[in-house]
């Protein structure tokens, strides 16, 4: 097989095709706030295991709406747990 292929991924992957960046709150059947965790466990639960073993997951979050002081231990554990990677940070969104 090949070597490790990096991907990340981010809230866009969950758009229902319009274009453009995704708010937290955009699908209300997810009970309203889809917190950064809820997405790290879907990635994990759904995505991650249709990957080829040579893919490496990271996450795509934007500073400071959706993740921040508060929220980062939860998400940092939830990665951990995914076994996932940050793969970029970047402000506002």
């Amino acid at each position: 097989m090949a070597g490790k292929s990096l991907h990340s991924i981010c809230r866009w992957t969950f758009n229902p095709g319009k274009g453009g960046f995704v708010p937290a709150d955009m699908r209300p059947a997810m009970g309203g706030e889809f917190a950064t965790v809820d997405m790290v466990k879907l990635v994990k639960d759904k995505i991650a295991p249709r990957m080829p073993d040579n893919v490496v997951l990271g996450l795509e979050v934007h500073y400071d709406t959706e993740v921040d002081e508060k929220t980062a231990p939860a998400v940092a554990d939830a990665l951990t747990d995914a076994g996932m990677c940050l793969a970029m940070s970047t402000p506002g969104g």
